[in-house]
């Protein structure tokens, strides 16, 4: 079961776009996870516009970054706002077996 879970998430991680947000994808089985793919979020360089050595300003930037990577990842998740996944996806990973 371990190898078709981890064959299985491989397969899900290629057919699902990347997001503002990490994905993590999971496969369970005796409500046990026995298998864990993470597609890692877009990220803008905000590192891009500052010069120089200021490291303090440089990890300002990037906390500010995480805290709004933070917020939305809370936003997208639940009621309905969560990550859309395709059907030709689904049709992938079950023609996977």
């Amino acid at each position: 079961t371990n190898t078709v879970g981890r064959k299985l998430c491989a397969v899900l991680k290629e057919q699902i776009a990347r997001q503002q947000f990490d994905v993590s994808i999971q496969a369970a089985a005796a409500n046990r996870i026995i298998s864990r793919e993470t597609i890692k979020a877009y990220r803008k360089n905000v590192l891009a516009k500052c010069y120089g050595g200021d490291v303090s300003r440089k990890r300002k930037l990037l906390e500010k970054q995480k805290a709004g990577k933070k917020k939305m990842r809370m936003l997208g998740v639940g009621k309905g706002r969560g990550v859309t996944i395709e059907n030709n996806a689904l049709h992938t990973v079950m023609q996977t077996r």
